[in-house]
């Protein structure tokens, strides 16, 4: 089983680590949130995922019980992988609360300076506070990092990544490398001058391998995980295939149930089915309507934008068939219900955000209550999903 992070203060990206399970066949993995870390229902997984969003909202929420599950975890023999948010987490030398507790490896990073000098773009993404300085960024987008270490690692060679605000990692003690910062792609979004980038991004560490008593600690920069660049999409297979747990994980293509094939719907669950596709389609065409909104809000250090609503209500409109499927085949059971009533809030709130932004009111509050919403919303609809799907191999 592999656990994926979708608790408080994680951002959209966790859902990239479900496009990574699809394209791998992987059906083992299940949802977390605080909660289930820090009273350490994190034993029976093999691998936990974190990846961006609000750090300082993670260690918060996990706290010092949450740090100490972790290291539990680590020290049965589990694999940590985090990226960008997921990444500072778990450094050593971020050394400050609610960091402390979570001094998993020896490690640090350099884009952090008393005083950063002014951003070039993009300042409500350029800084955060941290003690007397700042964690700023040096660019935002797409970047190209050359794979080193052993061969599976070293066999990505060069590829575009997506650095959305994660370290220029230094590693220290017996940490391993294996990727390092070459540079700018086409489409990245420079946010200090060129020679600050030469000097502090470019030959940096993008991501390392370390080890935490008996378990392993990957932590990366970027986001390989994101599925809109397809090489370095594929590192997280590799670590797990390194790791002897891809294997274990894949899913066979044994039937689990039913004969596979499609039912007429009937009933209840035919009309829930009906209500679920009205109110998620009402939602995009509202998400839609704020797409050219001037609007940010700063929730924890994190901002966001409308841009997310549109990604969130997306993704799930995407994979809609697999919930039809498994509504078909009657894996989606009494939380269907759920689900619809989850979809019908999720349509009103979208609307009543839109309304407070071309009227010109404070919508924070609105904002934060939304993305909270869009994240257990996505999680409920995508274990339906996952239902149906291990019903269909």
């Amino acid at each position: 089983m592999i656990g994926i992070y979708a608790g408080e203060g994680a951002s959209h990206s966790w859902t990239w680590f479900v496009s990574v399970m699809e394209k791998l066949n992987i059906n083992s993995y299940r949802f977390l949130n605080g909660e289930d870390i820090k009273k350490g229902r994190i034993k029976d997984i093999l691998a936990l995922l974190i990846g961006g969003g609000d750090v300082e909202g993670i260690a918060r929420e996990l706290g010092e019980e949450g740090a100490e599950s972790l290291k539990a975890f680590l020290r049965s023999g589990g694999v940590y992988f985090g990226s960008c948010a997921g990444a500072y987490l778990v450094m050593r030398e971020v050394d400050l609360e609610p960091y402390r507790p979570f001094d998993l490896i020896e490690a640090g990073f350099a884009n952090y300076h008393p005083s950063p000098p002014p951003p070039l773009s993009l300042p409500h993404k350029y800084k955060v506070r941290y003690g007397e300085g700042f964690v700023y960024h040096l660019a935002y987008g797409p970047v190209r990092v050359g794979m080193e270490g052993p061969s599976p690692f070293r066999g990505l060679g060069e590829c575009a990544v997506a650095l959305y605000g994660g370290p220029v990692i230094v590693p220290r003690g017996q940490s391993q490398v294996l990727a390092r910062y070459l540079g700018l792609e086409k489409g990245c979004v420079a946010m200090v001058e060129e020679a600050l980038i030469r000097d502090i991004l470019v030959g940096g560490a993008a991501g390392i391998r370390a080890w935490y008593s008996g378990g392993k600690v990957y932590i990366f920069g970027p986001h390989f995980e994101c599925p809109y660049f397809p090489q370095g999409f594929r590192l997280l297979e590799i670590i797990l295939r390194e790791e002897n747990i891809y294997d274990l994980l894949k899913s066979d293509k044994r039937p689990r149930g039913g004969d596979g094939r499609a039912r007429p719907l009937r009933g209840p669950a035919r009309e829930r089915l009906r209500d679920i596709k009205r109110e998620l389609s009402n939602a995009r065409v509202a998400a839609r309507g704020m797409e050219n909104a001037s609007v940010l809000w700063e929730l924890g250090t994190k901002v966001w934008e409308p841009e997310k609503v549109i990604y969130f209500v997306e993704f799930l409109w995407q994979r809609l068939p697999g919930l039809e499927r498994g509504v078909e085949n009657g894996t989606a059971g009494e939380r269907l219900e759920e689900l619809a009533e989850m979809t019908a809030s999720t349509s009103s709130r979208i609307r009543e955000l839109r309304r407070g932004i071309e009227e010109g009111r404070d919508t924070l509050k609105e904002a934060e209550g939304l993305f909270r919403h869009l994240r257990e919303h996505a999680v409920l609809f995508l274990e339906l999903v996952r239902g149906s799907e291990m019903m269909n191999h």
